[in-house]
């Protein structure tokens, strides 16, 4: 999966699963699990990565349909978002290119 949605980005999607099993500052909102993380909390995870591509990844995740961000009105904190997992358009993802790897090694076996 990596390999098609990339490597930052595929890590970030992991990451934000371990979030969700090892933290205590998550809620479940709309019948989905959110967790709170500022950005620098990615950038503390991922602190071999410059802060711009962090940054991009989470953009990439988003617009894929692969996270859900929203921002924590009540505070008034930018920096601070909830993220959530849209597993329906992750296993879609998934399923797609697990038929497309197979139709590829078919095609090479001809």
């Amino acid at each position: 999966f990596a390999y098609y949605v990339g490597k930052i980005e595929a890590a970030m999607l992991q990451q934000i699963c371990t979030w969700f099993d090892v933290t205590k500052e998550k809620s479940c909102f709309q019948g989905k699990y959110w967790v709170n993380k500022s950005e620098d909390d990615f950038d503390i995870m991922f602190k071999t990565v410059p802060s711009y591509l962090v940054q991009l990844s989470l953009i990439n995740l988003t617009r894929l349909g692969y996270i859900d961000v929203k921002t924590d009105c009540q505070f008034y904190d930018e920096t601070v978002r909830w993220y959530s997992l849209n597993y329906d358009v992750l296993f879609q993802a998934l399923a797609e290119q697990k038929k497309h790897i197979v139709l590829h090694s078919q095609d090479q076996k001809i």
